[in-house]
């Protein structure tokens, strides 16, 4: 299939929409193959499991039936419009961003609604012309889609920008998850020092199961800003901020974007060695137990929370935090504790009387979830947690009622 050959929903022929009707119920593996060689009908095929793909999380894109989505490879790599919507409030407005791994391009709509100008860089033919197709079709004219390799061509360049964004590759060439930033394609920390020449500040999406110690040594002295970014139930990303000229001491935030907007958790590392992580010496009925929100668990702020929002620790390695009093404001979920039991056998017998369904977790425990599920064969469910913890030095399962 050819670039031009790439049609979106609303330009499918009559003949393929009357095909598509006669197949309506079939999933996508059983449409590719009664479409055949056909290019149009696998196309169809392709631009509808991409919008089922998507709906969640690209409702604006998904609803355009002018959209392109040009291959199901850029459809799950790409961010979602929310995260896109946060790395833009990054972007001063009036900016000339280049994005060096464009992808489907999500980012580069929401920069370009920010900047003056923004350059995608995609080396996939197919990818980058459905970028600048999509550009237009999202009423964005200030958007430069160019087909080429990054690297090669920023080695070449004698552009300038206010901003770069790059989001590496992190699978090897088998498909195996990597852990540094050196091992990333582009290789970032080889190319940070033409980055900063071509603009002042360059913004490194990474990912969040990198340790995030190695990868401020990786880039230093460039580093200014490392952010956690993640949603209520899931750390998405690491997001770390270079400069030219970094002589400002690093910043450090856990942004979390949840349903009623974004929450900000931000620190000075520096002061964290001045700061007593406090221990809990026991827990009762009727407390106040916290669970961060996986961007701020990742971040490591433990101390913060300690001091920021008046908690304390259930123990050293056991990252739930308790109080008397609800504090509304700490950024994680609350709960009311409803009991507290010993992890022995008369405890369990007697969760499993008292609980029909029960959402499981641990921390700092002697078992997994898992396994603790089995142990105490209640099915997952309902409005309760079951905390499997190590708390002020022994094992208990508390049990947490959520608050609003």
């Amino acid at each position: 299939m050819t670039m031009p050959d790439l049609v979106a929903e609303r330009d499918f022929s009559p003949q393929v929409k009357r095909w598509l009707e006669r197949q309506r119920n079939r999933d996508f593996h059983a449409l590719m193959l009664s479409a055949g060689s056909d290019a149009d009908r696998r196309n169809a095929a392709l631009q509808i499991e991409c919008r089922r793909k998507v709906r969640r999380k690209l409702p604006e894109a998904a609803a355009n039936d002018a959209f392109l989505f040009p291959t199901l490879l850029s459809v799950e790599q790409c961010t979602s419009e929310a995260l896109a919507a946060y790395h833009a409030s990054l972007v001063a407005p009036g900016s000339s961003v280049l994005d060096m791994t464009s992808g489907l391009g999500i980012d580069v709509l929401a920069i370009a609604r920010r900047a003056t100008h923004v350059t995608a860089l995609e080396r996939t033919p197919e990818v980058s012309y459905s970028l600048q197709y999509n550009a237009s079709v999202m009423g964005l004219d200030n958007i430069d889609a160019v087909c080429a390799d990054s690297v090669e061509w920023i080695k070449r360049t004698d552009r300038k920008f206010d901003l770069i964004f790059i989001d590496p590759a992190r699978r090897d060439g088998d498909g195996g998850r990597i852990y540094n930033l050196a091992d990333c394609e582009p290789d970032v920390v080889d190319l940070m020092q033409r980055m900063l020449e071509v603009a002042p500040e360059v913004i490194v999406k990474a990912s969040p199961m990198f340790d995030i110690a190695r990868a401020v040594k990786e880039l230093s002295p460039y580093v200014v800003a490392v952010r956690t970014i993640g949603t209520e139930s899931e750390c998405k990303e690491l997001l770390i901020t270079c400069r030219r000229d970094s002589q400002e001491p690093v910043c450090r935030e856990a942004v979390t974007i949840g349903k009623e907007g974004v929450s900000l958790f931000g620190w000075n590392p520096d002061a964290d060695s001045g700061i007593t992580l406090r221990i809990c010496n026991s827990v009762v009925d009727n407390q106040i137990l916290y669970e961060p929100w996986p961007a701020v668990m990742k971040s490591g702020a433990f101390r913060q929370l300690c001091l920021q929002y008046d908690v304390a620790q259930l123990d050293l390695d056991t990252h739930l935090f308790l109080s008397d009093e609800f504090n509304r404001d700490f950024p994680g979920t609350a709960y009311r504790i409803a009991g507290v039991y010993e992890f022995n056998k008369s405890s369990i017998k007697e969760l499993r009387s008292k609980y029909g369904h029960i959402n499981v977790a641990v921390r700092n425990f002697v078992m997994t979830a898992t396994d603790l599920e089995r142990r105490l064969k209640i099915k997952s469910g309902g409005t309760c947690k079951l905390f499997g913890v190590r708390a002020a030095g022994e094992m208990r399962l508390i049990v947490g009622e959520p608050l609003a």
